[in-house]
């Protein structure tokens, strides 16, 4: 479980367990910015979203479009 504990917090999970397996899957990891260009072609994770109910961990782009989000949370609270 890549060294991960049960009480670890929902940013070990993110950085460990959740990010290389995006990064695997062909998602390139970015930091929000309201002006970063999400153009056709481009499958990226944008990290830190921000929604109508907050931040979201990632938000999946790809071609220029928000495809869903993925939330980290402590092994322990489960999904």
């Amino acid at each position: 479980m890549s060294g991960l504990r049960p009480d670890d917090s929902e940013w070990k999970t993110r950085r460990r367990l959740i990010e290389p397996k995006l990064r695997a899957a062909g998602w390139r990891m970015v930091k929000y910015d309201s002006t970063y260009p999400f153009g056709k072609g481009r499958s990226i994770a944008i990290e830190e979203f921000p929604t109508e109910n907050g931040l979201a961990d990632h938000a999946l782009c790809a071609d220029g479009r928000i495809l869903g989000a993925v939330e980290a949370e402590k092994l322990t609270l489960g999904p």
